[in-house]
């Protein structure tokens, strides 16, 4: 409109100095000027939306660009650039952009406003994108999107309280809304009230089965909570329906190593790398998997590309060493189970104290040490030592107390041996485990 102002204040200039006969032809020749450059800056903005929806983000911008520079004075061009901005991960410029089409229209619009707090959030202006979307609230208290992302900033800012208000409320008046679920889920489980995490999760993933943010949030909760099928069912999913997502795939990686699943954990964390390289826990954990599986060139050189300020050279050696140990002592647990095999108890032993030894805390050594030693200590009590066995026992359930056979070989070793006391205990451990 300015402009079309500006051109009709130039034609009335001119017409005063232009003689008679030269005056209609001057109104038709500005009169088609204007109406060239409208028709031309229309056709931009509608090739600029209409790749957008297309996620052709390059011609969008580059259409959408030279409208703003065709009509700098019209509110359109600037706001469909600020949203292809966005979407083209350029928040600041977005925000620009956006601010100058509210500057123009120059009175509150939702629309702009909506968009604005968005690009406002995502360039981490938390504070002006609140205000955005608690007038929007203001002027429609029914929108459940402005709700939403307040309630996001609300929780940035350790207000879980009053974002879970916010969700609720969305659930409330939009209950087939997916995200709504999702986000109060989130704020449960930062209150430590899992079940009602798991529950607002799973409501989610009934209105929207693939949705990402719930199938990772719940299997990670599930993982947390020692249910690994369950997460392995939400982490596949969330990688057949999300391929191109690396945290989908880091964590299942992570769900590989913790069952011990290590090629499989270096698949799953080298796709993870191969779609984010900038993501420093996932090179962290596929550094730590490549040393227990003795790729040690691999594992230094993830290690490496760490910021300084993050992880050290110490700290790299260190880790690189305990998994040589770990790798070391997965590889005594295997041997130790083919001297089980031959019937070679005592080098068994010897061979899991070793694998101990290395790594004190690996949950498939001790047990299998503890295995190992019951059988032993059932070939014992075959041949009548039952001295022999209490003690070989006893070391059994300290090592994995959960064995409850060992438990019951205990309450015959004792008894044969005229341990009352020893027998009762066994005996209430053994009922515990019932």
């Amino acid at each position: 409109m300015f402009l079309k102002l500006r051109l009709t204040t130039i034609t009335i200039t001119l017409l005063v100095l232009l003689p008679a006969f030269a005056q209609a032809e001057a109104i038709s020749k500005t009169e088609a000027a204007l109406h060239a450059t409208n028709t031309a800056q229309n056709a931009l903005v509608q090739i600029g939306i209409t790749a957008l929806e297309e996620g052709d983000l390059p011609t969008a911008l580059s259409a959408l660009e030279q409208a703003v520079l065709m009509t700098p004075d019209l509110v359109e061009p600037y706001f469909w650039l600020g949203r292809a901005r966005l979407e083209a991960g350029q928040p600041a410029a977005a925000v620009e952009s956006l601010r100058r089409a509210e500057k123009l229209i120059g009175g509150f619009d939702q629309r702009i406003a909506y968009e604005l707090g968005l690009a406002l959030m995502r360039s981490g202006d938390l504070n002006a994108a609140r205000l955005r979307f608690e007038a929007i609230i203001k002027a429609n208290p029914a929108a459940p999107l402005p709700k939403l992302n307040l309630g996001w900033i609300l929780m940035q800012e350790d207000q879980g309280g009053e974002a879970l208000e916010l969700f609720e409320a969305v659930t409330i008046e939009h209950p087939d809304n997916d995200l709504a679920h999702y986000y109060a889920g989130r704020v449960h489980e930062g209150n430590a009230r899992f079940e009602e995490a798991a529950a607002a999760y799973e409501r989610a993933l009934t209105l929207s089965p693939y949705l990402l943010q719930a199938l990772v949030a719940l299997g990670k909760l599930e993982m947390a909570r020692g249910d690994l099928n369950r997460a392995r069912t939400l982490f596949e999913r969330s990688v057949v329906h999300h391929p191109q997502v690396a945290d989908a795939h880091l964590q299942l990686g992570l769900l590989e190593l913790r069952e011990g699943n290590l090629d499989a954990a270096v698949n799953e964390l080298e796709r993870a790398v191969t779609l984010d390289p900038t993501n420093e826990t996932t090179r962290y954990h596929l550094g730590s998997v490549y040393a227990r599986v003795g790729r040690f060139a691999e594992s230094q050189l993830a290690f490496e590309r760490f910021d300084n300020t993050r992880i050290n050279a110490v700290e790299v050696e260190r880790t690189i060493r305990r998994s040589r140990a770990e790798s070391h002592a997965e590889f005594l647990v295997r041997r130790a189970q083919q001297e089980i095999e031959a019937g070679n108890w005592e080098a068994a032993q010897a061979t899991l104290a070793e694998s101990i030894a290395l790594e004190p805390t690996n949950p498939e050594a001790l047990k299998s040490l503890s295995t190992t030693l019951r059988q032993y200590a059932q070939v014992l009590l075959a041949e009548s030592s039952f001295s022999r066995a209490v003690e070989v026992l006893e070391t059994a359930v300290n090592l994995w107390a959960s064995e409850i056979i060992s438990w019951e070989l205990l309450v015959t070793a004792y008894r044969a041996v005229g341990d009352a006391a020893g027998t009762e205990r066994a005996l209430e451990r053994v009922r515990a485990l019932r």
